[in-house]
């Protein structure tokens, strides 16, 4: 869902998925990543649960977090992931500014 305003201090839009499992690891992921600065944990405890929660295996959350990076919808490694705040926000207005300012985001889309 594509919202310009701030609805509760998040933003997302909808999006062409690869695969459902991308999609349910991207709504995990949102629902939870940090107010404000839009990183997500995600260490081997959390890949368990993750696996749990989802039907997943750790090898498939794997290969769905490349899927992620290879979109730019996500940055990082090593357990420390950030959301591109072009897709989606969780926090206030300013603070997303001030963040797509320090950051240098590219992103791309296909029609």
């Amino acid at each position: 869902i594509w919202n310009k305003k701030y609805n509760r201090g998040v933003v997302c839009m909808n999006l062409h998925w690869k695969s459902d499992r991308t999609k349910q690891l991207f709504n995990w992921m949102c629902n939870h990543t940090q107010y404000n600065t839009n990183k997500v944990l995600i260490p081997p405890a959390i890949r368990v649960q993750i696996s749990k929660d989802l039907d997943m295996s750790t090898g498939s959350i794997t290969n769905n977090l490349k899927s992620l990076k290879d979109l730019n919808l996500i940055s990082g490694e090593k357990g420390v992931f950030t959301i591109n705040p072009q897709i989606f926000w969780k926090g206030d207005e300013k603070a997303r500014k001030a963040f797509m300012c320090e950051q240098e985001i590219k992103i791309k889309f296909s029609i």
